[in-house]
């Protein structure tokens, strides 16, 4: 094949015509069609996303949880911002209630926990950002939850969580200037997932993790190929089926299960299983791989409090869109197994 040259506006020979690349529209992602009064930022993580965030933001202090991704804490760092640690009320909501804030200095950032919470976090964001300098939304484990737009206020998504990309997050606020970012380069951190495809998970975990620290490195844009893999997700399918795997959970582990989880409506990231004990080596054993969020929170401040006891002893099941009702069906039977040989 003969391939033809020219010559572009710019001054620059575009290259036409050899094999194809990676399809899909760019431009039709989740959040493409929000409005004029929402500005979305690409970046290629969630802690890219907080890190430009706090960079737009002039106060100096931001309260966060104890209960939360180290990642988050170094976002904030690197911004140069000022952590003020918070515990949680037993509804998950920041326990500030004897701190006093000031409103030109100070920045909330708040979490919906697993996207559990959601209506929750929307009614405490309402009645108390006049009270801070900016808020931030925390909405990594929600990313169908629509975005806050109230005076600076900022939301963070993440696409690894809930589809198979190599980067990718998304700053969305009505306050934000627009800004211009590198794209991040995927090619060389892209393998694992066609390795986790055709091998499993485990043939492919060294290589994600490596993959994972390549993207936590840097605070840039989102790559070219997770903007085009987005852009060929069928969002409604993917929400659906979250959907269909938690309410299958919801009603095998409810009568054991400590979270109330009556109220949720968006599709969850995870499913927490709150218990007495803690069975995830029991789990991971029988090859249900179950993170510990967040080890963060194991430490003396935070013994005795809720944050400590979620860490220690919350079992958080898969319900994503990989999985049918059989799947939900085998978790379900082996993770009933697990509890009664602890009980």
């Amino acid at each position: 094949m003969q391939i033809r040259e020219y010559m572009m506006t710019s001054g620059q020979l575009k290259e036409m015509g050899g094999y194809l690349s990676l399809e899909g529209d760019r431009n039709k992602d989740y959040f493409s069609n929000l409005g004029a009064d929402a500005t979305v930022l690409r970046t290629n993580s969630g802690k890219a996303a907080i890190y430009h965030a706090l960079k737009n933001i002039s106060a100096g202090t931001i309260h966060m949880p104890y209960y939360c991704c180290n990642s988050v804490f170094l976002a904030a760092s690197d911004a140069g911002k000022q952590i003020c640690h918070y515990h949680l009320t037993e509804q998950l909501l920041p326990d500030l209630e004897n701190r006093s804030v000031n409103a030109q200095d100070d920045i909330l950032f708040i979490v919906n926990f697993f996207g559990s919470i959601g209506d929750e976090v929307i009614h405490y964001v309402t009645q108390k950002e006049s009270q801070y300098a900016a808020v931030i939304v925390d909405q990594s484990h929600c990313f169908f939850a629509p975005p806050l737009i109230l005076p600076n206020t900022y939301n963070i998504y993440s696409c690894r969580k809930f589809f198979g990309v190599p980067d990718g997050g998304y700053l969305i606020s009505g306050s934000l200037p627009e800004i211009n970012l590198s794209n991040y380069k995927a090619s060389s951190h892209f393998r694992f997932l066609l390795t986790s495809l055709e091998e499993g998970q485990n043939a492919a975990y060294q290589a994600s993790k490596e993959a994972n620290d390549a993207v936590q490195s840097e605070y840039i844009g989102m790559s070219e190929a997770t903007r085009r893999i987005l852009g060929m997700v069928d969002y409604q399918k993917v929400a659906e089926r979250r959907r269909r795997n938690f309410t299958m959970l919801y009603e095998a582990f409810s009568m054991v299960n400590r979270f109330n989880l009556s109220g949720v409506t968006d599709p969850l990231y995870i499913f927490p299983l709150w218990l007495e004990d803690n069975i995830k080596s029991l789990l991971v054993e029988q090859r249900i791989y179950v993170p510990t969020l967040w080890r963060e929170a194991l430490i003396p401040d935070c013994q005795g409090r809720i944050e400590y006891d979620l860490s220690e002893n919350t079992a958080f099941l898969p319900l994503d869109q990989r999985y049918s009702d059989a799947d939900m069906e085998y978790l379900i039977g082996v993770v009933t197994k697990v509890l009664n040989k602890v009980r």
